[in-house]
């Protein structure tokens, strides 16, 4: 399993510990790598929902996901997006095949 799938599933059980069932669930790689190595709005689905803020949503989620030594920190920026950057510990492996798991890579190591 990758670490993408890795972040989705958990996502998907905070959801559920926060009441809700979100199905469409979007964790996807950002288009500037300072916003880190995945990103997911399920912040911004679930505030729409329940009529809140979706940084105040967000700052609700990051407590509730469950450590992933492959994630060395989650930050929520405007207007609620959930960013994962990776740790560096395993440097012999791209980001892009700790997100998919094949070894080529667009991705540039940092």
């Amino acid at each position: 399993m990758d670490i993408k799938d890795i972040v989705l599933r958990n996502l998907k059980e905070v959801s559920i510990k926060l009441g809700f069932n979100i199905t469409d669930i979007k964790v996807e790689i950002p288009s500037d790598s300072s916003h880190g190595d995945l990103t997911s709005n399920i912040a911004m689905q679930i505030a729409k929902i329940m009529g809140k803020n979706p940084i105040d949503v967000a700052n609700e989620i990051i407590p509730l996901l469950s450590k992933d030594e492959n994630i060395e920190r989650v930050e929520v920026v405007n207007p609620g997006f959930i960013n994962f950057f990776f740790s560096e510990k395993d440097e012999g492996i791209s980001k892009k095949k700790k997100v998919d798991g094949r070894p080529n890579s667009n991705l540039q190591n940092k």
